[in-house]
C-alpha cells in the first residue's frame, strides 16, 4: 500500500486531536503511568517507536517529564506530520525507514480504532514482534470506561471505536502474540463524565450532552484533581477489581523469547 502525503482517513479524529487540548486530567495520569512502566521495566535509554502516534502527544508529555529517550512516530494520517508515514499494519513500510533499532513500542489508544477488528489487531501485534528484538517492550493502552466501552451498550455508538472489549478480552487477544507482564488501570476521576452516558437517551438529550462537556472540560480539569487522580491510579489501578473501572487499561508486554512460555 502506497500512502499519499495528502491522505486523511478519519477527518473527525484528525480535527479533534489537532484542535483539542492535550494537557488534561486523563493524559496527566496516563503518561506518568507510562513513565513509571518504563522505569520498572529497567529501560534506562528508551528508543520508542510510537505506532499510531497521532500528533505526537507522547513525545511532548515524556519530554516534559524529563525522560531521556529517542522517539520516532508512525501514523498514516499525513496532517499529523509523523516521522514515518505508513500503515502500522505493514512492518516492511516501517522497518525500511527506521532511524535506529527501537527497544520499546507504544500502541496508545490505537487498537480500538482498527477497521479489521481482531484480525487487524493480531497483524499489528505481529508487526511489533517483527520490529523489536526478543525481550523488547510493548506498552499498550485501550479504553475501558472511556465512553463506557467495556459495557458495549447498544445505545452508545462512537463510530471511531471499531472494537469494544473488556479488560480480560483484551488480555486474551494480546497474549496471542505477546507475553503480557501486567496491566494497570488509568484514571478514576476522569471516568466521571462518561457516567452521564449511562442514560439511554444520552445522545438525544442536549442537557445531558452539555453536562458531559461541562464535567470533562471544566469541572474536573482542576490542577489538584490531576494530582489526586494520579495517586488514586498509582495506588489502586493495579488491583484486579479496581482497574476494570478506570478510564483506560495499560498493558506492559514483551516480545517473547524463543524459550519463553505464554
Amino acid at each position: 500500500m502506497v500512502l499519499s502525503t495528502k491522505t486523511v482517513h478519519s477527518s473527525y479524529l484528525v480535527d479533534r486531536l489537532l484542535s483539542g487540548k492535550d494537557e488534561n486530567l486523563f493524559n496527566y495520569v496516563k503518561f506518568r503511568l507510562i513513565s513509571k512502566a518504563l522505569k520498572e521495566a529497567g529501560i534506562l535509554h528508551p528508543r520508542i517507536l510510537d505506532l499510531g502516534c497521532a500528533d505526537k502527544i507522547a513525545l511532548r508529555y515524556l519530554s516534559d517529564l524529563g525522560i531521556n529517550f529517542q522517539y520516532c512516530g508512525v501514523d498514516y494520517e499525513s496532517p499529523f506530520s509523523p516521522d514515518i508515514l505508513a500503515d502500522i499494519r505493514e512492518s516492511n513500510q516501517i522497518i525500511a525507514k527506521l532511524p535506529w533499532q527501537p527497544n520499546v513500542i507504544f500502541l496508545l489508544d490505537v487498537l480500538e480504532h482498527l477497521d479489521g477488528l481482531e484480525i487487524d489487531i493480531l497483524q499489528i501485534l505481529q508487526t511489533c514482534c517483527s520490529i523489536l528484538e526478543p525481550g523488547g517492550v510493548v506498552i499498550i493502552t485501550v479504553p475501558q470506561m472511556y465512553r463506557l466501552d467495556r459495557f458495549k451498550f447498544k445505545h452508545l455508538h462512537y463510530e471511531e471505536h471499531k472494537i469494544r472489549l473488556r479488560q480480560d478480552e483484551w488480555y486474551d487477544l494480546l497474549r496471542c502474540e505477546l507475553k503480557v507482564h501486567r496491566s494497570h488501570g488509568v484514571g478514576f476521576i476522569s471516568v466521571i463524565p462518561y457516567l452521564v452516558m449511562l442514560h439511554r437517551r444520552y445522545e438525544k438529550t442536549p442537557s445531558l450532552m452539555r453536562l458531559f462537556k461541562q464535567l470533562r472540560e471544566k469541572t474536573l480539569e482542576q490542577p489538584f484533581l490531576r494530582v489526586v487522580d494520579w495517586h488514586l491510579s498509582r495506588l489502586f489501578g493495579g488491583l484486579p477489581f479496581f482497574r476494570q473501572w478506570t478510564n483506560d487499561v495499560l498493558f506492559v508486554c514483551e516480545v517473547p523469547r524463543s524459550d519463553s512460555q505464554f
